[in-house]
C-alpha cells in the first residue's frame, strides 16, 4: 500500500514538474511575443508622431507671416469656444432622455493624430454647430444632441439616437431618405463642419422610426482647418470627391446598399 501511495505520488511530481516546464516555455514564448507586439506598436506611433510634426512644421511655415497677429501657442483651445452648460438649446429629444449614451474623448496619434484635449473640443465644437444649425423642417435631429459634459475627464454624454447601420438585426424601414440625406449634408454644410468617416455606415444609426443620424465626430475638419495630418488627408479625399455632394453620394450608398434598410 505504501509503494502505491509512493509512485501515486511521484508520477504526480513528475506531471507537475512537466506541467511546471511547458508553463515556463509558453510564458516565455508569449513574452516574446507581446515584446514584437509592443515594439511595432510603438514604431508605428513613433511614425504617425514624426508625420504630425512635419505636419506642424508645415503649417508654421505657411502661418509664420501672421505669427505677430495670432497666438500659434494652443490654436486648438482658440478654435473651439462652445456655450457654457446652461445655456446649451433645449431640443425636443426624439427619444427618452434616460437613453444617452457617454463617450470619452481618446486621441489617437496612430488613427487621427489628435491629443486628448484636441480630440474632446473636436467632438465637443462639432457637436455644438451641428445642434445649432439643423436645417430639418419635419423636426427630425440627425445629430445627437450634447445634455452634459466634463471638460476635465474629456467626456460628454448625448442623446441616443438608434442602431449604427452595420449593426442591424432586423429591417428598419426609414421614410424620405433622400430629405433626410439632403438635411444631413445641408446641416454639415451650414456648421462648415466635414464629417470623414463613414466608415461603411458604423457611424450612421438609424431609430425605431427611421431617423437617420450621423455619430462621432473624432475624424472631422472645422472651417477647413484640418488638425492634424490624418485629418489634412481625409479632408483631401473629401474635397476630391466632391465635396458635400461626394459626401451626400457616401452616405447614400452606405445606407441604400445596407439590405437591413426598407425605404418608404
Amino acid at each position: 500500500m505504501g509503494m502505491l501511495v509512493f509512485d501515486g505520488l511521484r508520477e504526480s511530481l513528475k506531471s507537475a514538474r512537466v506541467v511546471s516546464k511547458a508553463r515556463r516555455k509558453w510564458k516565455h514564448w508569449r513574452s516574446g511575443r507581446d515584446t514584437q507586439a509592443a515594439l511595432s506598436w510603438l514604431a508605428r506611433e513613433r511614425d504617425a508622431a514624426l508625420q504630425e510634426l512635419e505636419h506642424l512644421r508645415e503649417r508654421y511655415l505657411r502661418l509664420e507671416k501672421r505669427a505677430i497677429e495670432r497666438n500659434l501657442v494652443e490654436p486648438c483651445r482658440a478654435l473651439f469656444v462652445y456655450p457654457e452648460q446652461e445655456d446649451v438649446p433645449k431640443h425636443s429629444l426624439p427619444i427618452g432622455a434616460g437613453n444617452s449614451v457617454t463617450k470619452q474623448a481618446r486621441g489617437r496619434i496612430v488613427w487621427n493624430g489628435l491629443s486628448d484635449d484636441q480630440a474632446f473640443h473636436l467632438e465637443m465644437e462639432c457637436l455644438r454647430r451641428v445642434g445649432d444649425s439643423q436645417v430639418s423642417l419635419d423636426g427630425r435631429c440627425h445629430f445627437p444632441q450634447l445634455l452634459t459634459w466634463d471638460a476635465t475627464a474629456r467626456s460628454f454624454t448625448t442623446t441616443h439616437n438608434g442602431t449604427p447601420l452595420d449593426k442591424l438585426q432586423r429591417t428598419v424601414s426609414v421614410p424620405d431618405i433622400e430629405a433626410q440625406l439632403s438635411s444631413i449634408a445641408m446641416t454639415l454644410e451650414k456648421a462648415s463642419v466635414a464629417h470623414l468617416d463613414i466608415a461603411g455606415g458604423k457611424n450612421v444609426t438609424v431609430d425605431e422610426a427611421g431617423t437617420l443620424c450621423l455619430i462621432d465626430f473624432d475624424i472631422a475638419c472645422l472651417d477647413g482647418f484640418p488638425l492634424s495630418e490624418k485629418i489634412q488627408r481625409r479632408y483631401e479625399a473629401f474635397l476630391a470627391a466632391g465635396g458635400y455632394v461626394g459626401f451626400v453620394e457616401e452616405l447614400r450608398k452606405a445606407t441604400l446598399e445596407n439590405p437591413m434598410i426598407e425605404p418608404s
